[in-house]
């Protein structure tokens, strides 16, 4: 892996060219990056100067919540009709409010409303009957 110093003089070194007026496609050639990446950095370069050359942390600068009104509603649908997150989602989705129905499990869990279940289910104590095989 390449170290953040080696990083910041190869984009340094293909910015300066370009300014220099050498072409992109020499540019990559010697440098064995794709013309994407370059275009990346010198849009970089022109947005944040030299600073841009710094590698920049790739993790995410929002994040997503849904509205306490739509957690309440889920709530009290559990308690209401007890369906499964799979219905409310549906249910929801149909009056105009899209949550996915991991996001309504998960809101069931901290809410300490998912019922996993109790007693293991009933097997069949006796045999299915078949009709054996004459010809």
């Amino acid at each position: 892996m390449k170290k953040k110093g080696d990083i910041v003089k190869l984009r340094s070194w293909c910015i300066r060219r370009r300014a220099n007026g050498a072409s992109v496609s020499e540019i990559c050639a010697a440098a064995r990056t794709p013309r994407r990446t370059f275009y990346n950095w010198w849009n970089r370069y022109r947005q944040l100067g030299l600073e841009g050359f710094e590698p920049q942390s790739k993790r995410p600068r929002t994040i997503h919540r849904i509205p306490q009104q739509t957690a309440d509603d889920i709530i009290a649908l559990r308690r209401k009709t007890g369906w499964s997150p799979h219905k409310i989602a549906e249910y929801l989705r149909m009056h105009g409010r899209t949550v996915g129905h991991m996001t309504v499990y998960r809101i069931l869990l901290s809410s300490g409303l998912n019922r996993p279940i109790q007693t293991p289910r009933v097997k069949r104590t006796h045999t299915r009957q078949q009709r054996s095989n004459r010809s």
